[in-house]
């Protein structure tokens, strides 16, 4: 499959831009008939509603389990009356696009999705801390800091709030992830756990530290648009463009004893046919780091607060992100003219043991929350979920059969926390990535 992102712009209401980057995914072609197509997407811009193909764009291949983009077609029966009962007629009105693709969560491979469908303006920038041979671990009555004795946590660039990873340390295991709660120059209050469990304890400057603050994407208001297309590899010079399609949908499942699988869900123009692609030169080859599971690779998951208390058990969790976008149209087109985006609602559903009463009772008191997943691979690569704000919706804890465990099942709905300090803060979901 091969794509095209374009930033539009940063309102709610947006039109497709005209000078996107182009992105391609394709996937071998099947071995068992030569019917049976394998699909790749490409990219074309729409401007005021007139396709132009981008001719020059480098595409990439994309990682996909599935695909559903199709055309959409909208027509209405003529209403004329004939003395035979038969239609006179039936009249096109609209076209557009729907669909989307599945796939299995891989670092590297969908970023520019997750960034559309957060509508987020770009990925941030990483720091990097300075003089690595000054940092410490410092425990004062349970308050965890990273020290310094030479350089400035503020000068490097590290912000309050943002996630990091520490690697070099030996006491704190050669690699950690925390969050930053107050900066100053000499010291970085953090919060957190060590990957094998446990808080932070003392430990002395002296091994070359790397401390990282990833880049991240918050929800926000800028729409962007992707241009797929499709690819049939089997019938070879077969393609099918798919334009101004803006992310509506984006959801990600963690299960027990499961690899980590999501989706991403379009809205857009009508397929354009061709017989050749829109990219040329050679495509960007796809990513190859690990599939994530949820055996090996979720390292914490936080419910209520970062902390050793915050840090629980479950068994299924997943996130859903709606956009609510709409097409818009106009007479005198076919088609949309642009697309409109509404609410950003993130909602959810938690499955855990029912150990303690304490999700029950965030339910029954309708108790604000917080959630953390932490999905690292194997490579000590992969992205922290945070859902800064959120309030149970559902809750029920049932004995299904016998020999069974009770598990207590909630849904939540997330929302804008309203309580950060920094209005750069005050976001509904995060979502930061380290390499």
């Amino acid at each position: 499959m091969s794509r095209a992102i374009s930033s539009a712009c940063s309102s709610f209401s947006a039109k497709w831009s005209v000078t996107p980057e182009v992105r391609q995914w394709t996937s071998p072609p099947p071995s068992s008939s030569a019917v049976t197509i394998s699909p790749a997407l490409q990219a074309a811009v729409l401007d005021n509603a007139a396709v132009t193909f981008a001719k020059g764009n480098t595409l990439q291949n994309l990682r996909f389990t599935g695909e559903s983009f199709e055309s959409t077609l909208s027509d209405v029966r003529s209403d004329e009356i004939r003395s035979d009962r038969q239609v006179v007629d039936v009249v096109r009105v609209g076209v557009g696009s729907s669909g989307g693709f599945n796939f299995e969560l891989s670092y590297g491979a969908h970023d520019d999705w997750y960034q559309a469908a957060l509508q987020a303006a770009s990925w941030s920038a990483t720091v990097t801390a300075a003089n690595p041979t000054t940092h410490s671990v410092v425990d004062t009555a349970s308050v965890y800091t990273l020290h310094r004795s030479s350089g400035s946590y503020v000068t490097d660039g590290f912000t309050a709030q943002r996630w990091i990873k520490v690697t070099g340390f030996t006491t704190n295991g050669s690699t950690f992830f925390a969050k930053i709660t107050a900066v100053a120059a000499s010291d970085l209050t953090i919060v957190g756990l060590r990957l094998t469990g446990g808080v932070f304890l003392n430990e002395a400057a002296g091994a070359s530290v790397t401390i990282l603050q990833g880049g991240m994407i918050d929800n926000g208001t800028t729409l962007k648009t992707l241009i797929v297309e499709k690819q049939f590899l089997d019938l070879t010079t077969v393609f099918e463009s798919f334009n101004g399609n803006g992310v509506d949908g984006f959801s990600l499942a963690i299960a027990d004893q499961k690899k980590v699988t999501g989706s991403f869900s379009v809205i857009g123009k009508p397929a354009v046919g061709a017989s050749a692609t829109v990219g040329t030169g050679t495509n960007v080859a796809t990513t190859t780091q690990d599939i994530t599971n949820a055996t090996a690779h979720v390292r914490s998951f936080f419910e209520g607060a970062v902390s050793a208390a915050g840090a629980i058990g479950f068994v299924d969790l997943s996130v859903q992100v709606k956009n609510n976008l709409r097409a818009r149209t106009q007479c005198g087109t076919l088609g949309p003219v642009s697309e409109g985006s509404g609410f950003c609602e993130v909602t959810g559903n938690l499955k855990a043991y029912f150990s303690t009463v304490t999700l029950r009772d965030k339910f029954l008191n309708n108790t604000k929350s917080i959630a953390v997943v932490q999905l690292i691979d194997s490579n000590l690569k992969g992205y922290i979920i945070e859902l800064f704000a959120l309030r149970y919706s559902t809750n029920k804890n049932t004995a299904q059969a016998g020999n069974q465990d009770v598990f207590t099942d909630l849904s939540f709905k997330s929302f804008r926390d309203a309580s950060a300090a920094a209005a750069a803060d005050q976001k509904t979901i995060r979502i930061t990535r380290f390499a």
